[in-house]
């Protein structure tokens, strides 16, 4: 695994918000460590799950990813969105294989009560790690970044 950079305006423990009528945030949801190394971890939990992660030294290739959009917030129905920037990295610095995820999670119901001072940040919670899985599951299940992996395609971006 290699870096994980946060290009987010906001700052780097911020996820989002319970918000109220007009849009301001009544109760706020952040990480315990910055965002990026959540994401690190989730990335290398992934790699590690589906056998990619390789031994220090061993490596042909390490993965980079770009935190463009990664936030949460409820004012009536609960929100995430993300858009990931994956790369896939020579030992010799070369990008081999690029390619983005996008991807929304929306849950609960227009008619709900839980809005404003009545909604929940642990719920904001569970559908920004929804969709945090779902992201890194896109990414390392992409057909491009496994080919590459089995070297069965030659050095491009997609």
């Amino acid at each position: 695994m290699g870096s994980v950079a946060d290009q987010r305006k906001t700052g780097s423990h911020y996820l989002g918000a319970v918000r109220g009528g007009y849009g301001n945030p009544l109760k706020t949801l952040e990480t315990e460590a910055p965002v990026a190394d959540v994401v690190k971890a989730a990335f290398q939990a992934g790699l590690k799950s589906r056998r990619l992660a390789a031994s220090q030294g061993a490596a042909k290739y390490y993965l980079n990813v770009t935190i463009v959009k990664f936030d949460c917030s409820q004012y009536v129905r609960r929100r995430a969105d993300a858009n990931f920037r994956i790369q896939l990295m020579g030992m010799n610095g070369n990008v081999e294989y690029e390619h983005s995820v996008v991807a929304t999670e929306v849950d609960g119901s227009l008619l709900t009560l839980e809005t404003g001072v009545f909604g929940s940040v642990e719920d904001l919670r569970k559908i920004a790690n929804e969709l945090l899985q779902r992201v890194v599951d896109q990414a390392l299940d992409d057909p491009g970044l496994l080919a590459h992996l089995r070297g069965s395609q030659p050095s491009t971006t997609g």
